[in-house]
């Protein structure tokens, strides 16, 4: 991640916040290497080795959104998911995080991608 795309994820986040009813969260995902680490000495110092090494991913699932959330637009309405893809320059969704954003389409999630913060609105309300 960029420091253009990391500013935009908290930019987004920090404007949601301040509309009633938002709450929105980073949603980080990753894969890591975990197992019993052992410190073998070279000759130019050290270096750390994983045995018996396996993978762990972590946040939501591949492909999910960089922002999640719940928008409720009243007192008696029920809160909605809300997920937001954050994009910035040229880049493009990969194929898991389009499929994510169908299956947040079909179950009736507040879903899209966002360039800028004003995107947010359109998100939430359909319009900027």
């Amino acid at each position: 991640m960029s420091k253009e795309h990391t500013d935009l994820v908290n930019k987004i986040i920090h404007e949601g916040n301040k509309i009633p009813g938002v709450r929105l969260w980073p949603n980080k995902t990753s894969f890591a290497y975990v197992g019993k680490g052992a410190r073998i000495n070279t000759r130019k110092g050290f270096c750390i080795v994983i045995k018996n090494g396996h993978g762990l991913r972590f946040g939501l699932q591949e492909g999910s959104s960089d922002i999640i959330g719940y928008y409720k637009c009243g007192e008696n309405c029920i809160p909605r998911f809300v997920a937001i893809e954050v994009k910035t320059g040229e880049d493009k969704r990969k194929p898991e995080q389009i499929q994510f954003g169908k299956v947040m389409e079909e179950d009736n999630c507040l879903y899209g991608v966002a360039r800028c913060v004003e995107d947010l609105y359109t998100i939430l309300w359909g319009e900027k």
